[in-house]
């Protein structure tokens, strides 16, 4: 799939440690918390990339490998907790992102400015599980 041979290219390009899952898919997880990172792949299938950015120390290259990105991966989603790793640098990148149609959050006690702000995990999965089809 040349998308997602670009979307790892760029991630490589920007030194960022993009997990590529190999499904015929082309959403993009944003975690903060590798166990919630893993539980949120394992049940969403919409999701063919998953990054997490508590590894992440360049909030520069995070936001325009973020903006390439979001060209090339539906959904976008972002999860976590953000007891260790401020918020912050993440919401920088989301809001350089012009276009955010479509992109989902789970984040308990924050509210990102993306199309939908889940109140639960269930409701953030089931969110991504209506988009099992292949992009």
């Amino acid at each position: 799939m040349k998308r997602a041979a670009f979307v790892a290219a760029v991630a490589a390009g920007y030194r960022l440690d993009l997990i590529d899952y190999g499904r015929d898919s082309s959403g993009l997880l944003l975690s903060s918390g590798s166990g919630t990172m893993m539980a949120v792949m394992d049940h969403a299938p919409a999701l063919r990339f998953c990054l997490d950015i508590d590894a992440q120390t360049d909030e520069a290259r995070l936001g325009a490998f973020l903006q390439l990105a979001a060209r090339h991966c539906a959904p976008i989603a972002i999860a976590g907790w953000f007891s260790i790793t401020p918020p912050g640098p993440l919401l920088d990148a989301v809001v350089s992102c012009p276009d955010r149609r479509g992109w989902h959050a789970y984040v308990p006690g924050l509210s990102f400015p993306v199309e939908a702000n889940h109140p639960t995990l269930g409701a953030f999965l089931a969110a991504l599980s209506s988009r099992n089809s292949p992009n």
